[in-house]
């Protein structure tokens, strides 16, 4: 929710790197260490089924246990 992030939406890429599936997105989240700064892209379909193109730069933080 800190990079903006509502349910519904799809994250389609960190960095330069693409993301097809869940563990795309696990594989780079992984490779990145905590206090790392990535550029987030993903996908928001709102009102009438329209997508829009959303990024952020944000900083990871360690996963809550």
């Amino acid at each position: 929710a800190r990079a903006g992030l509502l349910p519904g939406d799809i994250i389609t890429g960190i960095d330069d790197e693409r993301i097809t599936t869940v563990g795309d997105l696990r594989r780079l989240l992984r490779a990145r260490e905590p206090g790392t700064a990535i550029t987030l892209r993903w996908v928001r379909i709102g009102q009438n089924n329209q997508a829009a193109q959303r990024t952020a730069r944000v900083t990871l933080i360690e996963a809550e246990q």
